[in-house]
């Protein structure tokens, strides 16, 4: 078990709610739910807590919530099917899996007003969703998700939590202080963060090993495990998830997230469209990042339904992914990507990373796109402009540009500025120059945008 920066969350969950609230955790499989969950309950409840996994749960276990209205013979019944003692008042019961048992889910209401026990449950969001659609939802649930872990829990994890410590009192102190050698030694630790990713099973194999080629077999397991969901998604609703995710090479070549929709092979404008986009969301694979051109009154209020960026939910996943790699040829790929020896661009990766980041930090995402005629009325001449990545804070706009190159221009973060300075935050660029901010933006490197 790696630290991780969820486990606050759920003492704060826990410290605020006292039993009056369950909390729901979605995310991606293999990122760490059941472990986080095990972890917080022995730091939290001692041994006065139960795990009950549904996906592997007896059939006995699961009859108990058939009936909920007399919860003293419940509760009795539950405790001898799990065959251990009553846990006392305020222990937590953790419903791992739970879309497999969708009465536990609708039981939770009665369960958390009952008042005896602390709730958590973990699921896939596609299967609760679906079981949950001939049930009343729990108001008394809260949510949230679990991502893989940033940057910084990765230095965490290989004993560089200095320099992170480091990072937050230069960015939160607006201070200057990182030489050429420190600021080298930090993107190499974030190129090797690109490579691993932030799935603690790949994070585990490089600490335990230190060998890319285990790295990468447990990175192969985890997509083949997503590549089955997306079978499974698409034969049981009837979309076309997989064309997404076999789309995803194809935009590192072409280095734009932007989904070309003539190459997904569906049409916009029919009901298939839109369902595959809803359950590619709620997969957790990916993050869809939709395109909007209304600055002013809500990001949201401007999206265009038919355009969307795409991006793996993994920086580490994604890698392996785009480059088609396999176990075999492991060592000699990261030892060039380490080395910073590929010769292809990777501004794709990069704005893989910073979406990455980005959502682990909370924000909903997404791009901007709009157009000016600089003509004339009769003769119009129109530009067109385009921000990698917007999210609302405090009630205005922050605009973000992600420059994997010191080659890559600006132009649209100042045109972005000049025009929307009265609903827009100050400009913000990520690239792989050090911190340093001035009237006109700041300036972030990437491996500070876990602080964004």
């Amino acid at each position: 078990m790696f630290e991780r920066k969820a486990m606050k969350q759920l003492e704060d969950w826990k410290n605020a709610s006292n039993g009056s609230s369950a909390l729901l955790i979605e995310g991606a499989r293999r990122v760490g739910k059941s472990t986080l969950c095990d972890e917080f309950a022995k730091a939290n409840y001692g041994k006065n807590y139960k795990i009950i996994d549904f996906k592997y749960a007896s059939a006995n276990v699961a009859k108990c919530f058939d009936d909920v209205s007399d919860l003293d013979a419940f509760f009795v019944s539950l405790f001898l099917a799990l065959g251990i003692a009553p846990l006392p008042k305020g222990s937590l019961l953790v419903f791992d899996e739970v879309q497999f048992c969708v009465k536990a889910r609708e039981a939770i209401k009665l369960l958390v007003l009952d008042g005896r026990y602390h709730y958590i449950e973990t699921g896939s969001l596609i299967s609760i969703k679906e079981n949950s659609k001939q049930i009343q939802i729990p108001s008394e649930e809260e949510r949230m998700e679990l991502f893989p872990m940033d940057f910084e829990e990765f230095l965490w994890a290989i004993g560089k939590k200095a320099k992170s410590d480091l990072l937050r009192e230069i960015y939160l102190g607006r201070r200057y202080l990182l030489d050429a050698p420190a600021s080298s030694s930090l993107l190499a630790d974030l190129r090797l963060y690109m490579a691993i990713g932030g799935m603690p099973q790949a994070v585990s194999a490089f600490v335990s090993t230190n060998d890319m080629s285990m790295v990468e077999r447990k990175k192969r397991e985890i997509l083949g495990l997503y590549e089955e969901d997306l079978a499974k998604v698409d034969g049981s609703y009837k979309t076309n998830t997989r064309a997404i995710y076999d789309l995803l090479p194809t935009l590192m070549a072409r280095q734009s997230g932007k989904t070309p929709l003539n190459l997904l092979g569906i049409d916009p404008r029919t009901s298939l469209f839109h369902s595959t986009k809803e359950k590619a969301s709620e997969s957790k694979i990916f993050s869809l990042v939709p395109r909007t051109a209304n600055f002013e009154v809500g990001l949201k209020s401007g999206v265009d339904p038919s355009a969307f960026k795409v991006y793996m939910n993994d920086i580490g996943l994604g890698l392996s992914h785009y480059y088609g790699l396999t176990v075999a040829d492991a060592r000699s790929f990261y030892s060039k990507f380490l080395s910073d020896e590929l010769r292809s661009n990777e501004g794709y990766l990069y704005e893989n990373l910073l979406c990455q980041m980005l959502r682990a930090s909370g924000h909903s995402l997404y791009y901007g796109y709009w157009s000016e005629n600089s003509g004339t009325k009769e003769k119009p001449v129109l530009s067109y402009y385009e921000i990698d990545f917007l999210f609302s804070k405090y009630g205005k706009v922050q605009p973000i540009e992600c420059k994997s190159s010191s080659t890559k221009r600006a132009n649209s973060l100042t045109r972005f500025k000049a025009r929307f300075s009265d609903f827009s935050r100050k400009p913000i660029v990520v690239s792989n120059k050090p911190f340093q901010e001035d009237e006109s933006k700041v300036n972030v490197p990437f491996y500070m945008a876990f602080l964004l």
